[in-house]
């Protein structure tokens, strides 16, 4: 359920720090202006998870909870071992998880694909999340290519990509996901500290958000029945699958455009078969079981 968190705390002497056995800091110089760092640094190989301690006496942490406990995050993290992974990670820096500060963190979940679908084409089909259009994810790799797409807001970023295409995986994996930017978003379900994510009830509410973003994204359905259509409703199809058209009409009929975007709904539900929208919900769900009851 939550993969990558930002934390921070005040702590009460950087030099404790410095001189750890396990956690090997390294200090350093800005390249450019041959400065020390504000900060020393040490960056776990398998997790990737990256602290930073600042000379005058903060602490820095981000990185996925998920590969923190299994090298990997293709797989979703159950309740107990995300418990266990934050009790370890706060451990690590002997802070209790009350006192690490939450200044981001991403919560979603890992669904197997349906109908056959390819997770990557499916990603192709998340059209707008309301009147916001979804712009691709490229790969961290050296080559990049596109893995999914992304829904760019001021608070959070709405996430649906391919786990198959990102790790080279050989089964089809599709990642739901919110990326939360600014914490206002979860503010008034009380969750500020690392402490917050193991609450299964403050969990639930996250989910709750995560159905709420999927619930009102349009995804378009090529298993349309063209041929039970009539010509108007082909060409308003057709004409549905431009970006352009998309932008132009929100930008100058927005009226019009949430018209269409009805009609073009109803056309999905009665001639489609993907099924997109509800398969998404129903498998989120599944999945939320399998993470809360192990």
């Amino acid at each position: 359920m939550i993969d990558f968190v930002h934390l921070y705390s005040n702590i009460d002497n950087h030099q404790t720090y410095l001189n750890d056995k396990y956690l090997l800091f390294v200090e350093g110089v800005e390249y450019l202006k041959q400065k020390r760092l504000a900060y020393f640094w040490y960056k776990d190989q398998d997790s990737k998870m990256l602290y930073k301690i600042g000379y005058n006496n903060w602490i820095d942490i981000s990185g996925s909870l998920t590969k923190y406990q299994y090298s990997e995050n293709y797989s979703n993290l159950t309740f107990s071992d995300l418990c266990y992974a934050i009790d370890s990670l706060a451990k690590t820096v002997n802070k209790h998880p009350n006192e690490l500060i939450l200044r981001s963190f991403e919560f979603g979940l890992n669904i197997h694909m349906f109908n056959n679908q390819k997770a990557l084409e499916l990603t192709d089909l998340a059209f707008n999340y309301k009147k916001i259009f979804f712009e691709p994810i490229a790969s961290k790799n050296k080559d990049p290519i596109s893995i999914g797409k992304k829904c760019r807001l001021q608070e959070y970023d709405i996430k649906i990509y391919s786990k198959t295409i990102e790790y080279e995986l050989p089964f089809e994996i599709l990642r739901v996901e919110v990326k939360v930017k600014k914490m206002c978003l979860v503010r008034k379900h009380n969750i500020k500290t690392l402490e917050d994510l193991k609450d299964i009830e403050k969990l639930y509410e996250l989910l709750k958000i995560l159905i709420e973003k999927v619930g009102n994204t349009f995804f378009y359905d090529t298993s349309i029945n063209f041929q039970a259509l009539s010509q108007v409703d082909k060409q308003k199809c057709m004409l549905w699958q431009s970006e352009l058209y998309r932008r132009k009409l929100i930008k100058e009929a927005p009226k019009k455009y949430f018209y269409q975007k009805n009609k073009i709904t109803a056309l999905i539900n009665k001639y489609g078969v993907l099924n997109i929208q509800h398969n998404i919900i129903q498998n989120l769900n599944k999945e939320w079981n399998n993470f809360k009851n192990n």
